[in-house]
């Protein structure tokens, strides 16, 4: 253990093992994450889907992913997914793990 200078903002930290970076560049706060303006767009859309569903516009469903041999999947409960965040009451109803999957999906595509 020893003082060294951070790789990212070259502040001195008390550095336990190989870490290369103090606490603050580790990890952003999670205040400033939440501020960046795609995900400004994301909170919007979540919060319009929760109000919708609370004013009795939208209505939670089952899953609607469909599957290669069994046709739709069904399971609740679901959640809803946007496809494109600027129409934030547009959503897909997916269960937790067809919800990864997509998100999956996603990240390999990118």
């Amino acid at each position: 253990m020893a003082f060294k200078p951070c790789k990212r903002c070259s502040k001195n930290f008390w550095a336990v093992g190989h870490r290369l970076l103090c606490g603050e560049c580790k990890q952003p706060h999670r205040r400033e994450i939440a501020q960046l303006p795609e995900n400004r767009m994301k909170r919007r859309a979540n919060a319009a889907v929760r109000n919708a569903i609370r004013s009795g516009i939208l209505e939670r469903r089952a899953c609607e992913a469909a599957h290669r041999a069994s046709g739709v999947c069904g399971r609740t409960p679901a959640h809803a997914h946007h496809e494109d965040y600027s129409k934030p009451l547009e959503v897909v109803w997916l269960c937790r793990f067809c919800h990864s999957v997509r998100h999956g999906d996603l990240r390999m595509k990118i």
